[in-house]
């Protein structure tokens, strides 16, 4: 799993609770990270979570 979380993050902006991410290829693992941006300007981001795209 080292390997994988070395590439390259894609960084996407939400104030909703849900949101849809498009231009990701059928069949490819691809992993998905959450934070929390408040007034701090640092950021605690959560455990790697793995999914396929269907």
């Amino acid at each position: 799993m080292r390997n994988r979380l070395q590439r390259i993050w894609r960084e996407t902006t939400s104030t909703r609770h849900m949101i849809q991410i498009d231009d990701l290829t059928p069949g490819k693992e691809y992993l998905f990270r959450a934070a929390y941006a408040g007034s701090n300007p640092s950021r605690k981001w959560s455990d790697p979570v793995s999914s396929y795209v269907l």
